[in-house]
């Protein structure tokens, strides 16, 4: 008989290194392995709506899923442990991370998910700003809702992007993002390039209606003045 208290590699040993005799061994002995998640001081965990008893987001910006048991249509079953989710980081600066439920993978921004969990928003506002301005520090008491004007007005980003444009000219452009339809607005190609991290020939390109430059890498570009 295999022992219960031995590491899944040794099952593996016992059971020819195989993947399915690994599943065999969960299913018949029910080995529930469940990786620990250390949380930080204060740290606080909630359920991400729409995603209920699959993953949480805590106050710091962290996501993990939770653990579950799958269940295959031939009767097999698999037990996932609860782990924290990899990060990655857009374009924009905006750190991002991919949920997944009924096989359907989508991409989330982490500090709307932070927002939407712990800061009330009885105006309905529809942006989140970062009130240190860094991007990447959703921690929830670095956040607040705020509308568009406010956001783009906030602290020093209209002083960062006049540095950027005081060796820059050329005509105005608007940059949307096709994920949510937020505009980004800029006196200059390059500006708003350099600004988003996107290649500045690429948007010249996109500009221009060459085929097969219609967007830049999730944007759509337009010069201002013809919106």
């Amino acid at each position: 008989m295999l022992d219960d208290g031995k590491s899944d590699l040794e099952i593996a040993d016992q059971l020819n290194r195989t993947v399915e005799g690994i599943h065999y061994a969960m299913r018949k002995y029910q080995l529930i392995r469940t990786t620990q998640i250390q949380n930080l001081e204060n740290e606080i965990w909630k359920d991400i709506n729409g995603y209920e008893g699959f993953y949480q987001i805590s106050n710091y910006g962290r996501v993990r899923s939770l653990p579950r048991w799958i269940y295959y249509s031939d009767g097999r079953k698999y037990h996932y442990d609860a782990v924290l989710l990899r990060q990655k980081v857009d374009h924009g600066g905006y750190n991002l991370v991919e949920l997944t439920i009924n096989c359907n993978v989508k991409t989330h921004k982490v500090h709307r998910l932070v927002a939407e969990a712990f800061i009330p928003n009885p105006n309905c506002l529809p942006e989140v700003n970062h009130k240190d301005e860094n991007k990447n520090n959703n921690r929830a008491d670095n956040l607040e809702w705020c509308d568009n004007e406010y956001n783009n007005h906030y602290g020093t980003r209209l002083e960062r992007i006049h540095n950027i444009v005081i060796q820059s000219q050329g005509k105005p452009v608007v940059f949307t993002r096709i994920s949510d339809g937020e505009k980004y607005y800029y006196p200059a190609i390059r500006v708003g390039a350099k600004d988003l991290g996107l290649d500045e020939r690429s948007v010249h390109r996109c500009l221009k209606k060459e085929p097969g430059h219609k967007t830049v890498k999730g944007f759509k570009v337009e010069y201002a003045e013809t919106i």
